[in-house]
């Protein structure tokens, strides 16, 4: 799951790659002075599948579930990524 979810960050175009950023720090933007040593931490929410990841941008974390392959991967995090509206604000 690890290696399926780099191999498809790593596909993005660039402007979903900010959607990501975006979502699991509440920026599209990294700051220069903090890129060097800020973290995404990935965790394991458990094997439903069918739910969309959850992030939790206090802490750069970004909750997967256990998909059954790197399609579905892709597939649920784009969603995701892509329909989120934040914190609401535009």
């Amino acid at each position: 799951l690890i290696d399926w979810f780099w191999e498809v960050l790593r596909e993005m175009a660039a402007a979903d790659r900010r959607l990501f950023l975006a979502f699991v720090t509440g920026s599209d933007r990294m700051p220069t002075f903090i890129s060097s040593r800020m973290r995404l931490k990935l965790m394991l929410l458990g094997a439903d599948y069918r739910r969309f990841p959850i992030a939790h941008t206090c802490f750069n974390q970004l909750g997967l579930w256990l998909y059954r392959s790197k399609a579905e991967l892709r597939g649920k995090l784009l969603v995701a990524i892509k329909e989120s509206e934040g914190f609401g604000l535009k």
